[in-house]
């Protein structure tokens, strides 16, 4: 089976940078999904962010078991923190590392990105129990892992500017009928104001 997904990112700031990322990789029978958020009001945000892509890239290639399980998952993102901790220009971010396979989808996140699963029926909030002030890159992070089994609805992963401006309700009903395309620019459209400005940084996967 060959998953499909799409992906957004904006952010309000003139220059255009972001310190946003959603990366996905493809997997044998599967994906991984990663959002990183760098950590506003401390310095070196992107740079912790960046480490993160880093080091899930890196360990696709010489750690593919890290990826077997959540609790895998879960010690990739501890040794991402430690790295990213003895860093001299890395800051903090979030991470929030999903792995969609036919048979389940499970993973682990730390800080306040977010995983839902969307249907008809609401919403489950994968990420419900993660800690969100202890962040990759203060060496102090702690993942928290989630499970789930087969994919019932459309995984939605994002940073704090989708799931802190948009209501729940909203985010559910923002994509439906839609290609996942259209569906991850809808998620980015329901956060803007009136005037088409955004509050944040956002970035999406689904």
């Amino acid at each position: 089976m060959r998953l499909n997904f799409a992906t957004a990112a904006v952010t309000p700031r003139a220059d255009g940078e972001t310190q946003d990322r959603v990366i996905v990789h493809r997997l044998p029978g599967g994906l991984v999904v990663l959002v990183a958020d760098g950590a506003g009001g401390i310095p070196g945000g992107d740079v912790a962010a960046d480490e993160v892509v880093r080091g899930v890239a890196e360990a696709l290639v010489d750690d593919a078991r890290a990826f077997l399980t959540a609790e895998g998952v879960v010690a990739l993102l501890r040794r991402i923190d430690d790295n990213v901790e003895r860093l001299p220009l890395a800051g903090e971010t979030t991470a929030v590392l999903v792995v969609l396979r036919e048979e389940q989808v499970y993973g682990a996140s730390c800080g306040d990105s977010g995983a839902w699963i969307v249907d008809e029926m609401g919403l489950d909030e994968l990420t419900a129990d993660q800690k969100r002030k202890l962040r990759i890159g203060s060496g102090r992070a702690v993942p928290i892992p989630f499970g789930r089994g087969p994919l019932g609805g459309t995984l939605v992963v994002g940073s704090d500017g989708l799931f802190n401006y948009a209501r729940p309700d909203v985010i559910c009903a923002a994509g439906r009928g839609l290609s996942l395309t259209a569906a991850a620019c809808a998620l980015v459209a329901c956060v803007r104001t009136v005037s088409g400005d955004l509050m944040d940084d956002v970035a999406v996967a689904m």
